[in-house]
């Protein structure tokens, strides 16, 4: 019984918390604010809100600068090509040539 009331005791506590904290923001909330609210597909009554190419925005976001990773494919691929061809190479002269030589050749 005790560790239920425990439990109990924990819950209610856990849950104060957020309850106050909501109910203290609703209740500082502006009287002045006003919620619009339109039909589906309908027009919102104001000035038309600015999109990012407009000049007038002020908070337009700035020319974005090209990343300094743009150039690792090519360079990984001019760097990893060698290695892959010397790679199969190796393979192609010691273990497979080798290996049909050993097949043709009679015992």
């Amino acid at each position: 019984m005790r560790s239920r009331l425990i439990g109990l005791l924990l819950l209610v506590a856990l849950l104060v918390v957020p309850v106050v904290a909501a109910t203290a923001a609703f209740a500082s909330a502006d009287g002045d604010t006003l919620v619009v609210a339109t039909e589906a597909g309908g027009e919102a009554p104001g000035p038309e809100p600015a999109g990012p190419e407009d000049d007038g925005n002020e908070f337009r976001p700035q020319d974005y600068e090209r990343p300094w990773t743009w150039w690792m494919g090519p360079l990984l691929l001019v760097g990893f090509g060698p290695v892959l061809l010397g790679g199969a190479a190796f393979y192609y002269f010691k273990v497979h040539r080798p290996a049909q030589r050993s097949e043709t050749t009679p015992t």
